[in-house]
């Protein structure tokens, strides 16, 4: 299931704010599940950083292991391997952290 809080925290770091409140739960779930599940506002699809900004919640410019797990989870990415498995992959510098040159590669 969506984190329903977990976005509306992240959409408000990113500038939206005054859109979040008007948002009911539903057409925020409805929002993330669009066709490529990566619709967030007026028909423009996000691009690898700026989803990587979304789901960096504490601003670190890294995704640590519970944001990736959010990222693959909320929006429904097809993996074929748990979502810990591919963070290490991802993790090139084995540092506890996915780097954005990484993330993007990567999306």
């Amino acid at each position: 299931t969506v984190d329903v809080s977990f976005h509306r925290e992240a959409l408000a770091q990113l500038g939206y704010r005054d859109v979040v409140p008007s948002l009911t739960d539903d057409q925020l779930k409805n929002l993330l599940a669009g066709p490529d599940r990566t619709y967030i506002d007026s028909d423009r699809l996000m691009d690898a950083a700026e989803l990587f900004r979304l789901f960096d919640l504490d601003k670190s410019g890294t995704l640590d292991a519970r944001e990736f797990t959010h990222l693959v989870t909320d929006l429904k990415v097809r993996l074929d391997r748990t979502a810990s498995e591919a963070f290490v992959i991802l993790d090139r510098a084995k540092s506890g952290h996915i780097a954005p040159a990484d993330f993007a590669r990567w999306w």
